[in-house]
């Protein structure tokens, strides 16, 4: 799981999607994610809807959120996140979630609440610099000085980080 999560975070989607098709569930949420960003957007949201049928949590209301958000589908977009933040926001993997949401926030244009949630996601225990600077679910907010201000933070941390290590 860890590898295939990995190889999500690095945009390597194929090689993600074929390390969680090995995975006793198939990787879930994050499979989905990875056939959506491999232009299978019909397969995701089927694969997507087939976990939701068996075990919905907030993870996969999220990631429903993203979809739906991509789409331009806002009042829906906006009722999973709220469904995500009521399932999941008192658990102790909810960051993942909390990305989920500022990408899906991106999606629809609010950069402030994009931030917002990227901030969560990055103080509650997934400070991922390098997925926040490439994930194309984001593209739509990083012009914004907001944005570009969180990345200035987040880059130094993870230079800080790296020379540590």
């Amino acid at each position: 799981m860890r590898l295939a999560r990995a190889l999500l975070f690095q945009q390597r989607y194929a090689e993600a999607l074929g390390e969680f098709r090995q995975l006793p569930q198939g990787g879930g949420w994050q499979a989905a994610i990875a056939l959506w960003q491999l232009g299978r957007k019909q397969e995701a949201k089927e694969a997507l809807d087939a976990i939701v049928r068996s075990f919905d949590d907030e993870d996969s209301a999220s990631t429903r959120a993203m979809f739906l958000a991509a789409e331009g589908k806002r009042a829906s977009a906006l009722e999973a996140i709220r469904a995500s933040i009521r399932m999941g926001e008192s658990t102790s993997h909810f960051h993942h979630s909390a990305y989920n949401i500022a990408a899906a926030f991106a999606q629809l244009g609010d950069t402030a609440e994009a931030v917002r949630w990227l901030r969560k996601t990055a103080d509650e225990g997934m400070p991922a610099y390098e997925l926040f600077l490439k994930d194309p679910f984001l593209n739509k907010i990083r012009a914004d000085s907001g944005f570009q201000q969180f990345m200035a933070e987040q880059k130094a941390l993870w230079e800080r980080h790296r020379q540590v290590i």
